[in-house]
């Protein structure tokens, strides 16, 4: 069992806000307040650099090197999202079994997944769909900056790194192309998924 594991699950019980470092290789760290914990997975809602949360992010435990807890002598953030009304939400219902059952659980309730592999290319990431997952594989119908279909591609589960959903940015991609397809009934699924970020811009 990771060394970490134990004192991440007690950060989830506390309401903690935590900065995680990862292996060498991935030099960004990640902060925000862990939801969902298991022996293989831990689920971060995502502090950004404008102080609110945004999204989640899932990292395999086994490329966790250690945490800190930020409390209100090493960080204003987390005053600041009390005084913005955000609070972390731990009933996400993702699946954190296996790989397999989390992204399938992940697409249930989120409909665009970002893949990070940072380690190939910590500036490059793949959003989309989940199409299917295979042993060794996942494929995404991806969606590219212009928030338009870009055909299928398929990645290995050990090359990744990090697996976002739920942001500010999905989200937006997402409601371009539901209101550019005509689709009513998903465009008010999207408009429904944006309000909290829409709320945020004002």
């Amino acid at each position: 069992m990771n060394k970490w594991l134990k004192g991440l699950k007690n950060t989830l019980s506390k309401n903690q806000m935590v900065e995680i470092d990862r292996r060498p290789e991935i030099r960004e760290r990640i902060r925000g307040y862990v939801v969902g914990v298991s022996d293989e997975f831990v689920i971060l809602q995502h502090l950004n650099d404008e102080m609110f949360l945004d999204g989640y992010d899932v990292m395999p435990v086994s490329n966790i090197t250690r945490y800190r807890v930020l409390d209100d002598n090493d960080h204003f953030a987390d005053r600041a999202l009390k005084v913005r009304g955000q609070t972390p939400r731990h009933q996400l219902h993702i699946d954190l079994r296996d790989v397999h059952t989390l992204f399938e659980s992940i697409a249930e309730s989120f409909p665009l997944i970002t893949i990070h592999r940072e380690i190939i290319d910590p500036s490059v990431c793949n959003i989309g769909k989940l199409h299917k997952t295979t042993e060794k594989t996942v494929v995404l119908d991806e969606i590219n900056p212009s928030a338009v279909w870009n055909g299928q591609y398929r990645y290995h589960f050990k090359a990744i790194t990090r697996i976002s959903f739920g942001g500010c940015y999905e989200t937006a991609l997402w409601l371009v192309n539901c209101h550019e397809s005509g689709d009513k009934k998903e465009i008010a699924k999207a408009l429904k998924a944006d309000k909290p970020y829409a709320k945020m811009s004002h």
